[in-house]
């Protein structure tokens, strides 16, 4: 059910996407598979009609929730984590000495739960591997950053993730070596027991589309 919630969700961000830039289509109208083979295997790609713009997309979902991320230009990198322990020996093996520092002492992050702090943080390692092009199955520790500067609240809501009383949503610029030319910008969410990042690069171009 996750699976089909994703591409639901996906559908009606593509939808969106491209009413908002002049092109209405259906839903049934857009294609999406995925690659087969090579380090991105698994990676959702869109198929559109002839003179359509491309665009590219991010599919993440954890149990019951699904969020999908379109860009008309760069690339784009979401995961979705349901808040759960982390253990010592996985927070090591994922995280550099410098972002379990960060992550550790980071004033926006101040008040939440070390579960949080974590699981926030391997949304952002998955999402910067999805983003980078390093593949689905990348070691979390080929991609690496060093901290975000923050740029703000974000003004969108995510259903049952950024709705409720005290949920984060933060728009970032994240800092990150070996990535190509330009910043990588994001989003930063947690509330209802689930993590969230999605990081777009490079930053120009309209904003995020966001359903779930």
């Amino acid at each position: 059910m996750s699976h089909l919630a994703g591409r639901i969700a996906a559908k009606f961000a593509l939808v969106h996407s491209l009413s908002s830039r002049g092109y209405p289509r259906e839903a049934r109208d857009l294609g999406i598979t995925q690659r087969m083979a090579g380090p991105e295997e698994g990676r959702p790609v869109v198929q559109l009609p002839a003179g359509l713009p491309a665009c590219d997309l991010s599919i993440t979902h954890s149990h019951e929730l699904a969020v999908a991320v379109v860009t008309e230009r760069g690339r784009v990198g979401a995961d979705l984590e349901r808040v759960s322990p982390r253990s010592a020996a996985l927070i090591d093996e994922v995280f550099t000495e410098a972002e379990q520092e960060w992550l550790s002492q980071c004033e926006l992050l101040r008040g939440r739960t070390p579960d949080e702090r974590w699981n926030l943080g391997w949304c952002i390692k998955e999402a910067l591997v999805k983003c980078t092009g390093h593949g689905l199955r990348a070691s979390l520790q080929q991609v690496t950053f060093s901290g975000w500067t923050e740029q703000g609240a974000a003004s969108v809501s995510i259903p049952l993730l950024t709705d409720e009383p005290g949920a984060l949503a933060q728009l970032i610029t994240l800092h990150s070596e070996g990535v190509g030319s330009g910043p990588l910008t994001g989003l930063l969410a947690l509330g209802q027991g689930y993590a969230f990042a999605a990081l777009h690069h490079p930053s120009e171009g309209r904003s995020l589309e966001f359903v779930a």
